[in-house]
């Protein structure tokens, strides 16, 4: 099988602790990802949308690694996809300081172990796509 991998670089005219209080802050995640991202636990996030006074998970995260301002990486399982198995994708965030500015680096993988793995990975590249221009964006306003 083929191996299916989202890597995305985006470079940013910021300081990488501004990048990641953007990135996991939601001040900014509803701004750019359209829901909002809590944390349950030391090692457990949830991305979410109310509804009508209801919270409908979108997504669930299993940190596997945090270093702040440097790397954070997670499983996250899709509750909405209907598997006979918990299949989960692993997220990598990696930030890296370039001459005053920070690289956001986005490495998603794991689609090839889905049952509908090419689906999916086209649809999470477009969100990528969206998502970071939206970063982005959002980002170079804040500095200007």
């Amino acid at each position: 099988m083929v191996k299916m991998i989202i890597d995305k670089k985006i470079l940013l005219p910021t300081s990488k602790d501004i990048v990641w209080k953007a990135l996991f802050d939601n001040e900014y995640v509803k701004k750019y990802m359209g829901c909002m991202l809590r944390k349950k636990d030391d090692n457990h996030l949830e991305w979410y949308k109310t509804i009508h006074d209801f919270d409908q998970v979108l997504l669930y995260g299993e940190i596997i690694e945090n270093k702040t301002n440097e790397i954070l990486k997670i499983k996250t399982f899709n509750p909405h996809r209907h598997y006979h198995s918990k299949f989960q994708l692993e997220v990598s965030y990696k930030l890296t300081e370039i001459k005053n500015k920070t690289e956001l680096r986005i490495i998603q993988s794991g689609f090839e172990k889905l049952p509908d793995g090419k689906t999916v990975f086209v649809e999470n590249k477009m969100g990528w796509d969206h998502s970071l221009s939206a970063f982005k964006e959002m980002i170079e306003k804040e500095n200007n």
